[in-house]
């Protein structure tokens, strides 16, 4: 087909069917010269990207450098990185865009010899697209390039917050469970540990979210040994344990609350599969259970969830956490255990059974109410008192009275 013959085979495609965007083509180089020849070039940069007119739309070329002089045309490849249809300039924004993100990253690639090809190629193109604030540093944290933060080039945004959601880079590859690259920033001094995204999310939040225990281990750096030693407290006799902190400590605050006034602790216990490991780990390093502006705390959690491992865990470091009640209506731990073994459970971890809710009422007017004789035996075994009025001035031992009188 003679050029001219594909220029109008081009446009006639063009306004027939609907362009793909954000698709990466892939050409070898003799097509590319042969079908963009008669193609109006708009811009050039970097001696490597080219925006075309064709048709009705525009389209952006990436003719990577040959690696030697002999190489021949045949051997190499030219890659489409995207189309666009609209004003020319808002094109050539997103083009200059484009165009310094791969310039930059490529020329880091090629010093570790990274192979950019297709798969590499429509990588970044669709982070670029969908995080159109990013930064050299995020992409490269989200492509798990840690070798880019030894350049100056990527280091120089190492700070820096998506406008949109506030997520540095650390935090970028902390979601992107970016091992390798978690390291590399928190090998630099000058990384901020401490910074939260809009959602008031640390990169410990993130990290705990994802039940990551390796991102963990990375980022508190904890001894093994000593994590493992008070991991796995004794259900029947619980030893009182003693947070060791962490390394970052001074870079970081365990017990920082998000948005939600929740602890990385909280979202834990929150997570849908729950792992022992994180919660003792989030403990030993100093997680207190007391912190948070939630209504109901890690421990209600637990007690919640019928976690008996989560209650003794928290226990052993914190012995008075079965006392703490619910923000709002004032619930004790007793209140809200779902079963017998969790209820019996507490009473013999020495909870208070004398703790009222917002209506004054202890657990024993509840059991009293419900007529559960087992559950009114173990509260008066375990000291509950029955003379204890609520703000109605009712105690559990005029309920009971009234029950026994009931016709």
């Amino acid at each position: 087909m003679s050029r001219l013959g594909t220029f109008v085979t081009n446009f006639v495609k063009t306004a027939l069917y609907t362009i793909q965007p954000s698709k990466v083509e892939e050409y070898p180089y003799e097509q590319y010269a042969a079908d963009f020849y008669l193609c109006e070039r708009v811009q050039e940069l970097y001696h490597s990207f080219i925006f075309y007119k064709i048709a009705n739309y525009f389209e952006m070329i990436y003719i990577p450098p040959a690696p030697s002089l002999d190489t021949p045309s045949k051997e190499r490849r030219v890659f489409s990185l995207f189309r666009f249809q609209g004003d020319v300039n808002e094109g050539l924004v997103l083009f200059a865009r484009f165009a310094e993100i791969f310039q930059q990253l490529t020329r880091i690639c090629a010093v570790y010899d990274v192979k950019v090809d297709k798969a590499w190629l429509k990588k970044v193109t669709s982070l670029s697209r969908r995080n159109p604030k990013w930064t050299l540093a995020h992409l490269a944290a989200a492509m798990d390039f840690a070798e880019a933060f030894q350049h100056r080039q990527i280091t120089v945004h190492l700070n820096e917050a998506d406008e949109d959601t506030g997520e540095t880079p650390l935090h970028v590859a902390v979601k992107a469970e970016s091992a390798k690259t978690v390291q590399a920033l928190l090998a630099l001094p000058e990384t901020k540990l401490d910074v939260c995204d809009h959602a008031g999310n640390t990169i410990l939040h993130s990290a705990v979210g994802l039940s990551s225990l390796e991102l963990l281990k990375i980022i508190l750096e904890i001894n093994t040994t000593q994590k493992e030693e008070s991991a796995a407290p004794n259900t029947s006799t619980i030893a009182l344990c003693k947070p060791t902190g962490f390394k970052n400590s001074d870079r970081l605050d365990i017990n920082a609350m998000n948005a939600a006034g929740e602890t990385c602790l909280h979202l834990a216990i929150h997570n849908t599969v729950i792992s022992e490991a994180i919660v003792a780990m989030l403990l030993q390093a100093g997680a207190n259970p007391k912190v948070g502006a939630t209504d109901s705390m890690p421990i209600h959690l637990a007690v919640e969830k019928n976690l008996i491992w989560c209650v003794d865990l928290m226990h052993s470091y914190y012995p008075d956490v079965i006392d703490l009640q619910t923000r709002d209506k004032k619930l004790s731990t007793l209140h809200v255990a779902k079963t017998k073994p969790m209820f019996n459970h507490l009473l013999e971890l020495g909870v208070d059974p004398n703790l009222r809710n917002s209506e004054g009422r202890t657990m024993l007017h509840q059991a009293v109410e419900n007529q559960e004789l087992d559950t009114v035996v173990q509260l008066l075994i375990h000291a509950a008192d029955g003379n204890l009025a609520d703000k109605r001035g009712i105690c559990p031992l005029h309920l009971a009275t009234a029950i026994r009188h009931d016709p």
